[in-house]
């Protein structure tokens, strides 16, 4: 499994520059505008969709076909691939405390955004990694590394438009969710960790069941 994950990682290391030149565009300009809190909270998921490029890989050179004569269970190959992303999106999260804690002590925490709070920042950007993740990897294993363009849509749907639905459906009660955001990151933090861990289970029947028959 060590070396599933190394090959994951390596691919990493070979697209690193598009990826910190697309990072550093985003950072100068939210930053430049005012919002750098968008980048807090979507980079650890920017990141972790570095995994695109292992899936798109593993795909073109056939690695699904491999990986049932290689001597290694199925069940390490799904676990390689979401320590990868976890991988992935923990580079991510590490860089948005750098430049979060660089921006607040140099220009001051109000460039960030208003009403901004450092923590509430990195927790959304966490679990909203996470949730992404959840419904990410399982599609594309369903897929078998295809169709990412509509697994990328329902994902994004869900992480990103289920914390937009709830905000919507708070206000109809009059409730702003900046006034309840510590509760609500808690509990969304809790949920998007039991999302990954049962993605987890289902990405292991999925694989189970579509590759082992072959």
């Amino acid at each position: 499994m060590i070396g599933l994950i190394r090959k994951d990682l390596y691919y990493l290391t070979t697209s690193w520059k598009p990826l910190l030149l697309s990072v550093l565009i985003l950072g100068g300009f939210s930053t430049w505008k005012g919002f750098g809190a968008i980048l807090i909270v979507i980079l650890p998921t920017f990141f972790g969709l570095s995994v695109l490029g292992c899936i798109q890989m593993d795909a073109q050179r056939k690695w699904y076909d491999y990986y049932r004569v290689l001597p290694v269970s199925l069940r390490n190959v799904v676990a390689a691939r979401y320590l990868a992303y976890l991988s992935f999106m923990t580079i991510g999260f590490l860089i948005t405390v750098v430049y979060g804690y660089v921006i607040q002590f140099t220009m001051g925490i109000t460039s960030l955004g208003t009403r901004f709070a450092m923590w509430q920042g990195f927790s959304m950007g966490l679990a909203l990694a996470l949730s992404f993740a959840a419904v990410f990897l399982p599609a594309t294993y369903y897929n078998k590394g295809e169709k990412m363009e509509v697994s990328m849509m329902i994902s994004g749907f869900v992480s990103f438009g289920a914390v937009y639905l709830v905000s919507r459906l708070l206000t109809l009660f009059d409730i702003q969710l900046v006034d309840i955001a510590d509760i609500f990151l808690q509990l969304l933090f809790s949920a998007t960790m039991l999302m990954f861990a049962v993605s987890w289970l289902v990405s292991n029947i999925i694989v189970q069941k579509r590759l082992s028959k072959k």
